[in-house]
């Protein structure tokens, strides 16, 4: 069976006064089927950001 991977960058913090993330692109991967198979933080030099490199797989043939 095939796989399919993607690396997304997943980052959330705060900028003036406002929670600002970029979330719904993993809950995007996640709903149409997609695993999240690997997680590593990142450094962001700022205490109000934080990063995270995500890696997602998709096996071909999944039901989505």
């Amino acid at each position: 069976m095939a796989k399919k991977q993607k690396a997304l960058i997943v980052n959330t913090g705060w900028a003036d006064g406002k929670l600002i993330d970029n979330l719904d692109s993993i809950n995007k991967h996640l709903a149409d089927g997609w695993y999240v198979v690997n997680n590593s933080p990142m450094g962001s030099g700022d205490t109000t950001w934080a990063y995270s490199l995500v890696i997602v797989e998709k096996r071909d043939g999944a039901d989505k």
